[in-house]
């Protein structure tokens, strides 16, 4: 966020966890967002309008398989808006996401979460970043 912020772009932080740390360390402590949650707060930015505004959506690490399928149905909503509205002036929404998943050849997420991603969140993604590392 930080980084965008620094070269003016205007940013909207929707955290879906919280850690003390990485969740590769033996012990992170921390919290999870649930369906009920998430979906609470794509409510508040949708009537207020904020989503109006919004280019680009970028998700990174999410680590909960069970709300990747709210944030699919949030994105496909905004752009689903624009669509409906031929002479929009607005852009389209650019949905990039970076599936982080793991490092160094190890998962710190379950399966569950990868084929989530594989299934929801990939296929409506304009972009894809990859961090392969070795």
């Amino acid at each position: 966020t930080f980084p965008l912020q620094l070269n003016g772009v205007d940013v909207d932080t929707f955290n879906v966890l919280s850690f003390s740390n990485h969740t590769a360390y033996a012990l992170s402590k921390g919290y999870r967002i649930n369906s009920e949650q998430f979906n609470a707060i794509a409510e508040g930015l949708t009537r207020n309008k904020f989503t109006d505004s919004y280019n680009i959506m970028l998700s990174g690490y999410i680590g909960n398989a069970s709300i990747m399928g709210d944030i699919e149905a949030f994105v496909k909503a905004i752009q689903d808006s624009r669509a409906a509205v031929p002479d929009d002036k607005r852009s389209g929404l650019t949905y990039i996401c970076d599936p982080v998943c793991g490092d160094l050849g190890k998962l710190y997420v379950s399966e569950e979460c990868v084929e989530a991603y594989r299934s929801k969140l990939l296929p409506i993604a304009d972009m894809a970043l990859d961090r392969k590392s070795t």
